[in-house]
């Protein structure tokens, strides 16, 4: 048996019926599959995708089995470790859609095929890039506070930078992302003005 399609027998219905808890990628395949499969996205990063979300499920609320755990050590509370276990992840629930988004990032071309060493650099770069506004965005802190503003626009300067290279023009987005995050991060930190 190599496949969940030769586990599951090519029943009707299988997948429908197939259930996804926490960190089951057999279980968490045969539920998304068929719909990732449509969208035509390279298989590993699908799996992957898959398989990151259901290791993602150990700290988000209201199962958040690390959380468990975690509290017993700290000796508070389950949810509010939970949370804030969910909030300190938030910026790893993007990475999933970074390597579907970016097939690159796991060295293969978005036919599946192996990638040029300059799409893997350019992949990397603005994933790295991306994820900076968006740490700074969830915590509202970069050496100093971040209003709330700033933090939309610091979300939005992620998402141009994340997904850069699936726009029309990628160095107009990854321009405007860039600007946005030297605006309100780079030049605010080596001075004393705020732009927020």
């Amino acid at each position: 048996m190599n496949t969940v399609d030769e586990f599951l027998g090519h029943r009707p219905g299988a997948h429908i019926t197939a259930k996804f808890h926490g960190p089951d990628p057999v279980g968490g395949k045969a539920t998304v599959d068929t719909i990732l499969d449509d969208l035509g996205l390279v298989p590993l990063a699908a799996h992957l995708f898959i398989f990151y979300f259901g290791m993602m499920s150990m700290v988000t609320p209201p199962v958040a089995l690390a959380a468990y755990t975690a509290s017993a050590i700290a000796k508070s509370g389950i949810m509010e470790t939970a949370l804030a276990a969910f909030r300190f992840a938030l910026v790893g629930f993007a990475l999933p859609y970074c390597f579907v988004m970016n097939p690159e990032l796991l060295l293969l071309s978005p036919s599946g095929g192996f990638a040029s060493l300059a799409s893997i650099i350019g992949a990397v770069t603005l994933t790295v890039l991306g994820i900076i506004p968006l740490a700074v965005a969830i915590t509202g802190r970069a050496g100093f506070t971040v209003r709330m503003p700033g933090r939309v626009a610091l979300v939005l300067a992620s998402g141009l930078l994340l997904f850069a290279r699936n726009t029309p023009n990628v160095w107009i987005s990854a321009g405007a992302g860039a600007a946005i995050t030297v605006f309100l991060i780079l030049i605010p930190a080596l001075s004393d003005r705020r732009f927020d």
